[in-house]
């Protein structure tokens, strides 16, 4: 059994056979008989005679061969001079740039623990009571969140004025703990 399809150019049905294969439509095959396709390839080189031929004579111009040259030992070894000369000078020329990035971000990075220092001045105390008591030893760190037993806990403050009563809770448990704080604070 053999399929069929119609020519959308002279709108007979013919055997699948009759149509070119073209990958772009769903069937497969081009929309146009290969007559008809034969016919319409025609008609447009010879209204489009001059710009084909330019196009193929600028197509098929022939490339010039890069012809290797054998260097001495010498030149072989100015030549990877140089070209790690160039490396090292595009590698300092990043480090610079790197440099001039990371003390920009130490510049901002500094100005906005400044800004939060001065608008919560009792959360910075607490932190640094905690650090110290735990640098001392009059705090132990504990290494497991207090909820989950998650390691490496984060300490949580419940009332800054309290500094060393401390819930140890992992980063989840944390962000949930002021949620949920938030959540009832705006409630009521």
């Amino acid at each position: 059994m053999q399929k069929e399809a119609e020519c959308h150019s002279c709108n007979t049905i013919l055997p699948i056979s009759e149509f070119q294969k073209h990958k772009n439509y769903k069937s497969g095959y081009s929309k146009k008989c290969k007559k008809c396709r034969s016919i319409w390839a025609k008609q447009y080189y010879q209204k489009n005679c001059k710009a084909i031929k330019l196009k193929s004579k600028n197509r098929y111009v022939p490339r010039l061969r890069k012809v290797r040259v054998k260097l001495s030992i010498e030149e072989q070894r100015l030549k990877v001079s140089q070209r790690n000369k160039q490396q090292r000078l595009r590698a300092a020329k990043l480090r610079a740039i790197d440099s001039d990035r990371l003390a920009i971000h130490k510049q901002k990075t500094s100005e906005s623990m400044k800004r939060q220092r001065a608008l919560y001045p009792n959360k910075f105390k607490a932190r640094r009571k905690v650090s110290n008591a735990i640098r001392d030893g009059r705090l132990k760190k504990v290494l497991e969140c207090q909820i989950c037993g998650k390691p490496n806990p984060q300490a949580h403050h419940s009332d800054y004025s309290k500094p060393l009563e401390l819930l140890w809770l992992c980063k989840e448990h944390h962000i949930a703990w002021h949620r949920c704080f938030i959540a009832i604070e705006n409630e009521t």
